[in-house]
């Protein structure tokens, strides 16, 4: 008496089971991937509204050091341009790394 497995019947349940779980993990994978660019989206989106916040900062303090000693106004912009240019290349490296 054949197997049940080795029959054409049994056969084709075999192959159909496999199918629906390699389907099954495939559809896990890509629902993880899906979960983790989100979570990457979220993450660079924090990092960047917090270095917005910080570079807004820079713009009030850099406005504040004219008005108190106007003969550094080109070193303070320089400063300023100069963190908020290093803040975007964080980000930037932070993207290609989670990326």
């Amino acid at each position: 008496m054949p197997s049940p497995n080795r029959t054409p019947t049994g056969l084709a349940r075999l192959l159909q089971s496999t199918d629906q779980r390699q389907r099954s993990r495939e559809l896990e994978a890509v629902s993880h991937e899906a979960e983790l660019a989100q979570e990457k989206e979220a993450g660079i989106g924090l990092v960047t509204k917090r270095a917005t916040f910080e570079a807004m900062q820079i713009a009030q303090l850099q406005e504040h050091a004219q008005k108190v000693a106007a003969y550094g106004a080109e070193l303070y912009a320089m400063l300023a341009v100069a963190g908020t240019l290093e803040m975007a290349n964080v980000i930037a490296r932070l993207g290609r790394r989670l990326g």
